[in-house]
């Protein structure tokens, strides 16, 4: 299981250029409030890194893959 327990400024000091997924924050249910609040990458070892603005998060979070990874 993937470590997304971490601070974002403990696990990266720069902004992510290259990222996996995009990170949304959900909140309430009629009608849910989407707001995309930064960008996550999962490197070699399948952890996650967080560029997030955690003022934005209300709610759950949402990640979501990319549909073409840059190779």
């Amino acid at each position: 299981m993937p470590d997304v327990n971490e601070k974002p400024s403990e696990s990266n000091d720069v902004p992510l250029n290259e990222y996996t997924h995009i990170v949304y924050s959900v909140d309430g249910l009629e009608p849910p409030t989407i707001t995309k609040i930064g960008v996550a990458l999962v490197n070699e070892q399948g952890k996650y890194i967080f560029d997030v603005n955690p003022y934005h998060s209300k709610g759950d979070i949402l990640l979501y893959r990319k549909e073409k990874l840059k190779e």
